[in-house]
């Protein structure tokens, strides 16, 4: 297994640790300041989940014998010959839109997360159905942002690990 695997979920787990306390802090309308610090710890969340898909790009690199450092999908590709399955599902989701697309444009422009911060509910019902997860009470389409992307990335991830290993 590659060194990039404890990277990627020690991502996951700071993300989702920074999330935790994003979800503590009460928002008042009237107060300014609460309203900075949910949004400060809500783009650290985006900007750490990023660190965690970069690891897992790099999880992949790793895969194909890649040693360079990866910067971006596109990178990954342009980096090998050999497009394994989990590349090619990563893909075949940027090609539509959906969260990945969503999140990573994101992550490229933390600072207007808040100038755009909604995620249409098509794009949720349509990500939820492909990737077959059935919400909870907890989890409606209410839930957008930092706490749906990082649930989808978390799935994307183990799911294909999960594939990896029974192959």
């Amino acid at each position: 297994m590659s060194e990039w695997l404890g990277v990627t979920n020690n991502r996951l787990y700071q993300a989702k640790l920074l999330l935790d306390e994003a979800q503590q802090v009460q928002t008042d309308p009237n107060d300014y300041l609460q309203q900075c610090r949910f949004q400060a710890l809500d783009i650290a969340v985006l900007l750490v989940m990023h660190q965690a898909w970069l690891a897992y790009l790099q999880e992949l690199a790793a895969m194909v014998s890649v040693r360079s450092p990866i910067t971006s999908f596109d990178h990954l590709l342009d980096s090998t010959a050999l497009k394994t399955g989990e590349m090619q599902e990563i893909q075949n989701m940027l090609e539509q839109p959906g969260w990945l697309g969503e999140f990573l444009a994101a992550a490229q422009r933390p600072n207007q997360m808040y100038q755009n911060q909604t995620i249409s509910k098509s794009s949720l019902a349509r990500d939820a159905s492909a990737t077959n997860l059935i919400a909870s009470t907890k989890h409606q389409v209410e839930d957008t942002g930092t706490a749906y992307w990082l649930r989808q990335l978390t799935s994307l991830i183990d799911q294909q690990r999960e594939n990896r290993q029974e192959s």
